[in-house]
């Protein structure tokens, strides 16, 4: 289960907090069973995500609340969760640096 679990005019909430600029671990492979969770979660038409601050939070949440419909809020959050496909280049590039050094 995420860390924080709750409700908001009868919406449930699941957000999966991370420290500070590591909200793309949800890519790792042992936190693959988190990223389909929330995948789930906002598919069921929740607010679920995966946040490194307040900030974030906050700015997600509310182009959430302030979306026209539900489909632009699964958009909104699905659009959010930080790309897999971005986070295997960045680990290759980090991967090819060190080797290089």
């Amino acid at each position: 289960l995420p860390d924080i679990i709750g409700n908001y005019n009868h919406v449930s909430v699941w957000i999966e907090l991370k420290a500070p600029g590591k909200r793309s671990t949800i890519n790792a492979k042992q936190n693959q069973h988190q990223r389909q969770f929330l995948i789930r979660k906002i598919q069921q038409g929740c607010f679920a995500c995966v946040t490194d601050g307040p900030e974030h939070l906050r700015a997600v949440f509310f182009r959430w609340k302030n979306a026209a419909s539900m489909i632009d809020r699964v958009a909104i959050l699905m659009g959010d969760l930080p790309s897999e496909r971005l986070t295997r280049l960045v680990t290759q590039q980090d991967t090819f640096q060190k080797k290089q050094r």
